[in-house]
C-alpha cells in the first residue's frame, strides 16, 4: 500500500523514518523514497486495515510533527500546495524581526529572541522530540547546538542566522525538489481520471470515473484530451499524438476498426471508441505503474550512499567532540573558540546533502527515459545496461521489422501478378509484401477454386488456368537461392520466382555501431541463412539460428559463464531468455506481453535505436553521480577543515549543508535537457 508525506525535507531523516518503520511488528517491509515522497508498505497479515493510516502517521510525525501523511486515495482529493501559508507567514515574521534588530539597540535581544523563537521553533520541537526516542544526530539537532555555540559566545545575530538561512535553504530545496518531480511525473498527472460514457439507451453523454468504464463500453474523447484506454475506433479516422507512450511527437492516423492506446491524446475532432482494456490495465496505466514502481528499486550506487551515510555520521560527530575537547583539554585553549570551532564542524558534516545526490539522478534518469519511450523497470538496470559484455539480440520484430521488401523477380513478366493474385486474401508479411509490389487491380471475381495450404502456398484457378503459388518444396522443386523465394507455376510449367528478404530497421545501424565495443549476437528461431544475412548486413559476427527455446536458454547460460548479458527480444519465446539475462530489453509494441513482463526495460514503440540513447544516458547517470559525490564531499571536507583552522563562518557551514543540496538538486536537473 501507498502514502504520500509532505513536508518531509530531511533526506537524513528520512532513512530514520523508514528504519522505525520497518522496526514495527505490524509492518513486514516499508520503502521511504525521499525524493518522489512515496511510501510503499507491506503489512503483516493480522494488522487491520482500518489502522493503516494511523500507524505510518503516528511513526512519521513522532519524528517530523510538521508533515502531512495521506493515502493515495486522500492525496488526489486534496488540494496541494509548495508551502503552507501559516507557517511561511511566521518565518517571514521572524525575518522582518530580525532585520529591525539591526537598526535598534533598545530591545534589541528581545527582537532577535523573538526572531529565533519563530523560525526555529519547529526545528526545536523536533530534535527535542527525536532526543526523547535517542534519534540524536540529525541536520536539526545540530543547527540547535550551533545556535547554542552561537549564543554562548554572544553572536546573537549569527544563532537566528543559522535558523533563518535554514529555514531559506530548505524552503529552496523543496522548491528545486518539487520542480524536478513534477518536470518528469507531467505524463502521469496529465492523465485522465473522468470520461464521457455514451449511453447504448439513449446515446446520452454521461461523466464517469475511468474506474467505472468496462469492456465493451463506448465512450467519447473530446479534441485536446488523452485516451484513458486501449480500444477500438468506431467514428471517423483522426490523428493522435502518441509522444507519452513513446517519445515521438509525430502523429499517428488510426482508421475505424484500429487500435488505438491509452495514453494517445486526440489531435483533431471528437472519436468514439469501443473500450477493449479497463483504465486499469491499459497501456497507458501499466507504463504509469512501472515508472512509479521504477525508482523503488535502488541502485547498488544508492544503496551504498546510505549505508555509507550511517557509517559517516557517528565518525564525524565524533570528531566534532575532538576538535573541541583535544585544544581544550589537552593544550588549554580557549573553550569559546573551539566549541564554536566544533559546531561549524557539525553543521557542515550533515549528511542530508549526500543521502539525496544519488537517488535524485536515478529519479530523474528514470524520468527522462520514460519520456524517450523506454520504460525502466528500476535504477539498477541503468548501472548494468553499462556493465553488460553480451548483447545479444533476437531477429524478427527485434533488428528486422517483420516485413519483407522484394529483391528480385526472375521469368516471365507474369509472375508478381499470378503471385499476387494468389496473395489477395492473405495476410502474411510476404504475401502484404508482393500485394504491395504489384500496382495494379485485382479482378477478384475471376478467383476460382482459392486452397491455401499453411506453410507451404496456394493454388487457384485464375481466367481458366491452374496457378500454383509457393515454397520450392510445395512445387516439387530445388532452389539453391539463399534468400525467401515464393515460386510460380502456371498450368503445372514453372515461370518464375520472387525473392524476399526481411526488412532492417533503418535504426538498427547506428545502434549496432554505437555498441561496437561489446560482443555482438544473433540468437534467432528462423532459417540459418536468413539469420546468418542479417548478421551480415548488420557487421555481427556471432549468431545461432534455427534455435529452440531450450537452445536460446543453453547459449545464454553459455554466455553467461564470460560476463553479463543483456538480451533484446520480443516474442513469446523470448520470455524465458529474457528472465534468465542480466538484463533483458523487450519490444513493447510489437513484443509480447510475456517479454515485457520478464524483461527490465521496454521500448515502447519497438525502436530499436533507442538502446544507443539508454546507453548514453546510463554514461551521464554515472557521470553526474560522481559529480555529486565531488561537490558534496568537497564542499562539506573544505568548509569542516577551513572552520577547524578558524577560517570559516557559521554561514558558510550553513551553506555546506543546505546550500550544498541545493547544488546538486540543480546540478542534477541538467539531465533533463
Amino acid at each position: 500500500m501507498k502514502f504520500i508525506v509532505e513536508g518531509l525535507n530531511c533526506a537524513n531523516c528520512a532513512t530514520k523514518i523508514e528504519k522505525h518503520l520497518n522496526d514495527d511488528k505490524r509492518i513486514n517491509e516499508a520503502e521511504l523514497n525521499f525524493v518522489t515522497k512515496t511510501i510503499e508498505i507491506k503489512f503483516a497479515k493480522n494488522t487491520e486495515k482500518t489502522m493503516y493510516l494511523d500507524i505510518v502517521k503516528k511513526i512519521v510525525k513522532s519524528y517530523e510533527p510538521h508533515t502531512k501523511v495521506y493515502s493515495m486515495i486522500e492525496y488526489e482529493q486534496h488540494d496541494h500546495k509548495l508551502f503552507d501559508k501559516k507557517e511561511f507567514g511566521v518565518i517571514l515574521l521572524g525575518i522582518i524581526l530580525y532585520a529591525i534588530s539591526f537598526f535598534v539597540s533598545k530591545g534589541q535581544h528581545l527582537l532577535l529572541f523573538s526572531a529565533y523563537v519563530l523560525v526555529g521553533w519547529d526545528i526545536i520541537y523536533t530534535a527535542f522530540a527525536n532526543i526523547r526516542k535517542g534519534d540524536i544526530f540529525d541536520e536539526k539537532f545540530l543547527m540547535i547546538i550551533a545556535t547554542f555555540a552561537a549564543v554562548y559566545i554572544g553572536e546573537y545575530f549569527e544563532a537566528v542566522g543559522v535558523f533563518i538561512f535554514f529555514k531559506i535553504g530548505e524552503v529552496l530545496e523543496s522548491y528545486a525538489l518539487e520542480k524536478s518531480r513534477k518536470s518528469i511525473s507531467k505524463t502521469v498527472d496529465d492523465s485522465a481520471k473522468h470520461v464521457s460514457y455514451i449511453n447504448p439507451f439513449d446515446q446520452k453523454l454521461i461523466t464517469k470515473h475511468v474506474d467505472e468504464i468496462k469492456i465493451g463500453d463506448n465512450v467519447l474523447i473530446k479534441s485536446g484530451e488523452r485516451v484513458p484506454f486501449d480500444g477500438v475506433l468506431i467514428s471517423d479516422a483522426n490523428e493522435f499524438d502518441p509522444s507519452a507512450l513513446t517519445g515521438e511527437s509525430l502523429p499517428v492516423y488510426r482508421n475505424i476498426g484500429e487500435t488505438i492506446l491509452g495514453g494517445y491524446i486526440n489531435l483533431n475532432k471528437p472519436l468514439k471508441m469501443k473500450v477493449t482494456e479497463t483504465y486499469e490495465n491499459s497501456t497507458f496505466s501499466k507504463i504509469i505503474k512501472l515508472v512509479d514502481n521504477a525508482s523503488n528499486k535502488h541502485s547498488e550506487t544508492e544503496k551504498m550512499i546510505t549505508k555509507f551515510a550511517k557509517i559517516y555520521t557517528p565518525i564525524v560527530v565524533t570528531l566534532a567532540i575532538l576538535i573541541v575537547a583535544i585544544p581544550v583539554l589537552l593544550v588549554g585553549r580557549s573553550f569559546d573558540e573551539w566549541i564554536y570551532k566544533g559546531a561549524i564542524f557539525l553543521v557542515a558534516s550533515c549528511p542530508c546533502a549526500l543521502v539525496i545526490s544519488i537517488p535524485l539522478v536515478y529519479y530523474i534518469a528514470l524520468g527522462v527515459a520514460s519520456k524517450k519511450g523506454i520504460i525502466i523497470k528500476g535504477s539498477k538496470y541503468l548501472d548494468i545496461i553499462r556493465q553488460v559484455d553480451h548483447f545479444v539480440f533476437d531477429k524478427t520484430g527485434t533488428l528486422t521489422k517483420g516485413e519483407f521488401e522484394i529483391l528480385k523477380v526472375t521469368g516471365d513478366e507474369n509472375t508478381l501478378m499470378y503471385a499476387a493474385i494468389g496473395e489477395y486474401y492473405s495476410t502474411h508479411p510476404i504475401g502484404k509484401a508482393i500485394k504491395n509490389a504489384y500496382k495494379e487491380e485485382v479482378d477478384r471475381e475471376l478467383i476460382k477454386d482459392y486452397m491455401e495450404y499453411p506453410s507451404k502456398g496456394i493454388a487457384y484457378k485464375y481466367n481458366g488456368k491452374e496457378i500454383i503459388v509457393g515454397n520450392a518444396s510445395f512445387l516439387e522443386m530445388e532452389s539453391s537461392e539463399k534468400d525467401t523465394a515464393i515460386h510460380v507455376a502456371v498450368d503445372d510449367k514453372y515461370i518464375g520466382s520472387i525473392y524476399l528478404r526481411d526488412k532492417i530497421k533503418e535504426s538498427a545501424y547506428p545502434m549496432i555501431n554505437s555498441i561496437k565495443k561489446y560482443k555482438k549476437h544473433i540468437l534467432s528461431g528462423d532459417l540459418k541463412y536468413q539469420v546468418e544475412e542479417v548478421a551480415k548486413r548488420l557487421g555481427i559476427e556471432e549468431f545461432k539460428a534455427e534455435a529452440l527455446p531450450e537452445e536460446k536458454l543453453n547459449y545464454v547460460e553459455k554466455l553467461s559463464s564470460d560476463g553479463k548479458v543483456c538480451f533484446v527480444g520480443d516474442g513469446i519465446n523470448d520470455g524465458p531468455v529474457l528472465a534468465l539475462s542480466d538484463i533483458g530489453i523487450s519490444m513493447g509494441h510489437g513484443g509480447s506481453d510475456i517479454a515485457i513482463e520478464q524483461s527490465k526495460i521496454v521500448i515502447l514503440d519497438d525502436d530499436i535505436g533507442k538502446i544507443k540513447d539508454l546507453m548514453i544516458l546510463s554514461k551521464r547517470v554515472k557521470s553526474m553521480v560522481l559529480q555529486n559525490i565531488v561537490i558534496v564531499l568537497g564542499i562539506k571536507v573544505a568548509v569542516m577543515v577551513l572552520g577547524t583552522l578558524g577560517y570559516a563562518s557559521m554561514g558558510m557551514a550553513v551553506f555546506a549543508d543546505v546550500g550544498v543540496a541545493i547544488i546538486v538538486i540543480i546540478n542534477s536537473m541538467r539531465l533533463n535537457f
